[in-house]
């Protein structure tokens, strides 16, 4: 067999296969003898059938079976063998001619691939990349520590209704009297938040009211919210608007909630017992929480203005024609219609770069990751998943952290993705310990709107 490359420019070539019978007629005689080991037909044992009536029947496709397999393996080790960076996957040349196997026995292949493009970064002081560090305010910690205390606090039965009771009962529509309408709209066991009424007046004529006692108001400037009412009366948001307001509860349960003192019991529950014995310590605690909170956006928005520096500074061309054939051939799905690649394209363009970018610093730097790295980022994302049900990293013991952090590991998909961010890690803090970063404090609100700019301008 015979195997060139023609250069086309720096960014694509095209790789000649020429096949002879010389390099397939071994092979395929060898699967037209398997062929005929199992091949049955009437008036022949199986295994008898005469080779001249296998190659008649199965002689075509076996040609065809054994060429394709030995043009894939010869290119694939062409291209290994030659180093060349490959990008994307070999596609059939726009410039191959019909192959008619019944007629021709040298067989000439053609493929277009993309190259990929050459340079040389270094990353040092002479790049420049924003570092955006977010403020922590007074108001931040004190939002935090009455969240603490709201999340920590209990709820009581009690005899009469308080500014933060909640009340449960017999809710129902009324007259001009005062009196329940026959088929008015009503509903058994409704909860109602005194806190939430949104008129002061309202508010009032329930705070002081006991069990059994019955208060009438106007539901729709208690709760003017058309969600919050449908809700309340276990009825349809469209009935919402014509309904008439008056209604009137039976008050059947009064629950009161108090929320948790600021003391070492709390500090306990927060953080661990012991951890935490005074105020002070107890808001240090959490301006560090806040911190590291505040640290995913800052070090996401760092990740993304890297990026959009590196891309900009190397400036790399692409094959951007066989790309995007690339694109639409690879798309087994059938979703990438030409309207959506050229919408996406530039993204999808960028994105390259940077696996590009990325792969030469981890390249040039050998990255070495080790299990302990591994197993760190997965108890990271283990304490994450609990703190979205409300549990502290704290709470959560070491050797249950571990367990749960290697079970992660052990399977391939997970194990695969958690790879990936510790590379993506080591990629960016590289980064940052070795460009010029320029660290500027922001409040959250500032690097909320430096984000938005970003979603602008993509």
């Amino acid at each position: 067999m015979n195997i060139t490359q023609e250069k086309i420019d720096e960014l694509n070539s095209v790789v000649k296969l020429i096949v002879t019978e010389e390099d397939y007629k071994e092979g395929v005689a060898k699967v037209l003898k398997d062929y005929k080991k199992n091949v049955s037909m009437k008036g022949f044992r199986q295994g008898k059938v005469p080779m001249r009536v296998i190659e008649r029947l199965y002689g075509a496709k076996a040609k065809a079976e054994e060429v394709d397999k030995m043009v894939s393996q010869e290119l694939s080790k062409f291209l290994i063998d030659s180093k060349v960076d490959v990008l994307g996957q070999p596609l059939p040349s726009k410039d191959q001619k019909q192959i008619d196997l019944d007629k021709s026995d040298d067989l000439e292949f053609l493929f277009d691939i993309a190259i990929a493009p050459q340079f040389d970064l270094n990353i040092d002081e002479n790049i420049e990349i924003p570092y955006y560090n977010i403020k922590v305010e007074d108001e931040d910690v004190e939002n935090q520590i009455k969240n603490y205390q709201q999340r920590h606090g209990k709820s009581e039965e009690e005899e009469t209704v308080a500014e933060n009771s909640y009340i449960k009962g017999l809710i129902e529509q009324i007259d001009q009297e005062g009196n329940p309408t026959e088929d008015g709209v009503k509903s058994d066991a409704t909860f109602l938040s005194i806190e939430l009424i949104k008129d002061e007046e309202i508010k009032k004529s329930f705070i002081g009211a006991n069990i059994n006692q019955i208060i009438s108001f106007d539901v729709k400037k208690a709760y003017p919210n058309d969600t919050e009412i449908a809700g309340m009366l276990k009825i349809d948001k469209e009935q919402v608007p014509e309904l008439d307001p008056n209604f009137q509860i039976t008050i059947e349960q009064i629950t009161g909630f108090t929320k948790a003192e600021v003391n070492e019991e709390l500090f306990d529950k927060v953080f661990g017992e012991g951890n935490v014995k005074t105020e002070e310590e107890f808001k240090e605690k959490i301006i560090e929480e806040i911190k590291k909170i505040y640290s995913y956006d800052t070090e996401y928005k760092f990740s993304v203005d890297a990026k959009k520096e590196l891309i900009k500074i190397t400036n790399l061309s692409l094959p951007n024609e066989f790309l995007k054939r690339w694109l639409i051939i690879s798309d087994k799905e059938g979703k990438m219609t030409d309207e959506i690649l050229e919408k996406d394209y530039p993204l999808i363009a960028d994105d390259l770069r940077w696996q590009l970018i990325s792969g030469s610093i981890a390249k040039k730097q050998e990255f070495k990751i080790e299990e302990e790295q591994l197993l760190e980022q997965a108890k990271e994302l283990t304490v994450a998943q609990f703190q979205q049900y409300g549990m502290q990293a704290g709470s959560i013991p070491e050797e249950s952290l571990n367990g749960l952090a290697k079970l992660q590991l052990e399977r391939p998909e997970d194990r695969e993705k958690i790879v990936t961010q510790v590379l993506s890690k080591m990629t960016f803090s590289f980064i940052k310990e070795n460009c010029k970063h320029l660290t500027k404090e922001v409040t959250k609100e500032e690097l909320k709107e430096l984000f938005e700019q970003d979603n602008k301008t993509e």
